[in-house]
């Protein structure tokens, strides 16, 4: 007799919720009439066409937008907020995916954070004089606008070919997602890039920030899937959470010496970053700040660098090399998970404790690289077990102030006000001429090549020119060195 066979039976079951659709009208509506006034407060989400809100109801004004009053109403494609409402209220209007037209009445004074996030069908707005406060993402994911109108007067808020501002245009608010032009240069007067100001634009391939902006709000340039060259100038002093998260085209950024710190998700998952350098004054790196940037094979963390997030590295799949500054004492979890091509990792200092999957998943035949002195690697301590580890000449030896320039190389002319000894130089002379002039005088070695630095601290140097000698004369270099005192090394390459 034969054995039945075994069917494998798979029953799927679907449950379909069917949302009831109707011409919206003000039975629709759920209010709050405790008091004096009617705020309404939530929406009958099967409402479809256009809803005009009324002016009262029940005998009493209606004078507020309750916080997500109108959440996920996705069929409502014309709203009409009648006069008399003074606020409407943090995500207001969020989800309302099919809304086309909205219109603001005079009255309204304050519009929350994120109020119409994700209206993708609203293409333009009017924001009446009487509003004093727009908060952040207000207009955050709407997907098809592009334009937005201020009033006449312009008292708190003013807009330029149809971009928001705050009336001295000192902060950016918003840059409407479907506004045509693929080159955006932002006003001079610009110091502050607001909370995703421009997410979302998919048209912009570049944009220019100017000197003055000092500060990137949060998911700022977040989607901007284009974007393939941004410069962050020398001033700015943060970079917010998410800020260029998902921008997928960006291939290099140059973070200045001004930024201290670089939040969560900065470049989350900006799959071509392949050059990324970080400047000597960050100190935090945020969690995920890094992720998924499959393009990105070495990058140098800066000695200023004391905290790296969790996550920050992670899934970095063509990470080839890492350098770790002695001032990070701590590796958090899973900051260089899934990192496969991770080979070379270097530390400045002592071993730092390591968090739960720190360098899970990074190939076993890993070298880790530290210098003559340095404690926590070996295998008693078990923090690299499995990896090769390499000691190296440690190359602070007889360097003074510790940038990485040995002593041998570097020439300090003047007393310094951070204690600094004098060195040895290498037949080096220095005249100082008439007006804003120095005049460096380099010895005749044949082919020798020499890099000039100059600094007003010590700490950030500024490269002037690189001279190369001849066939063994001696070669009179001549610098400005207008703006007062300064200091300046010469190192030999």
């Amino acid at each position: 007799m034969k054995k039945p066979s075994r069917i494998a039976l798979l029953s799927i079951l679907l449950t379909l919720i069917v949302i009831p659709l109707h011409a919206a009208d003000v039975s629709d509506l759920s209010y709050d009439a405790s008091g004096d006034t009617i705020t309404i407060t939530d929406c009958d989400t099967g409402a479809s066409g256009t809803l005009i809100i009324p002016g009262t109801i029940g005998g009493k004004p209606v004078t507020s937008i309750g916080e997500d009053a109108f959440f996920e109403c996705e069929f409502l494609t014309s709203i009409t907020i009648p006069e008399g409402v003074t606020s409407i209220g943090d995500w207001a209007f969020d989800e309302c995916y099919a809304l086309r037209t909205v219109t603001i009445p005079d009255s309204v004074t304050s519009i929350g954070d994120w109020a119409f996030y994700c209206c993708e069908d609203l293409t333009s707005i009017i924001i009446p004089d009487s509003v004093t406060s727009i908060g952040e993402g207000a207009f955050s994911k709407c997907s098809a606008l592009t334009t937005i109108e201020v009033g006449a007067v312009r008292v708190y808020y003013t807009d330029v070919d149809g971009v928001l501002f705050n009336t001295d245009k000192t902060l950016l608010h918003t840059y409407p997602a479907d506004k045509t032009g693929a080159n955006y240069t932002i006003p001079d007067s610009v110091t502050s890039i607001g909370t995703s100001a421009f997410r979302e634009c998919t048209r912009l391939t570049n944009i220019t920030i100017p000197e003055g902006v000092t500060s990137i709000g949060y998911a700022a340039f977040r989607y901007c899937t284009n974007l393939n060259s941004i410069t962050i100038p020398e001033g700015v002093t943060s970079i917010g959470n998410w800020a260029f998260d998902d921008c997928y085209a960006l291939r290099t950024v140059t973070i200045p010496d001004s930024v201290t710190s670089i939040g969560d998700g900065a470049f989350d998952e900006c799959e071509r970053l392949n050059s990324i350098t970080i400047g000597n004054g960050v100190t935090s790196i945020g969690y995920a700040a890094f992720y998924c940037c499959n393009d990105l094979s070495s990058i140098t963390i800066p000695q200023s660098v004391t905290s790296i997030g969790e996550n920050a590295f992670d899934f970095c799949i063509n990470l080839t090399s890492i350098t770790i500054p002695e001032g990070v004492t701590s590796i958090k979890e899973k900051t260089f998970l899934d990192c496969w091509s991770l080979t070379n990792i270097f530390f400045l200092g002592n071993a730092p404790r390591l968090g739960f999957q720190a360098f899970h998943q990074v190939p076993a035949n890993a070298k880790v690289y530290i210098y003559e002195g340095a404690s926590g690697f070996s295998p008693e301590d078990g923090k690299f077990a499995g990896f090769s580890v390499v000691v190296r000449e440690n190359p602070f030896a007889g360097d003074t102030d510790k940038d990485g320039w040995k002593d041998e190389a570097e020439v300090l002319f003047g007393s310094s006000p951070d204690n600094a000894k004098s060195v040895p130089a290498f037949k080096l002379k220095m005249n100082v001429l008439e007006g804003d002039q120095l005049e460096l005088l380099f010895p005749g070695e044949k082919r020798a090549r020499y890099s000039v630095q100059t600094s007003d601290d010590m700490k950030n140097w500024l490269s002037l020119e690189k001279v190369i000698i001849g066939q063994g004369e001696t070669v009179s270099e001549r610098f400005s060195i207008s703006g007062g005192l300064g200091f300046y090394r010469i190192q030999r390459e």
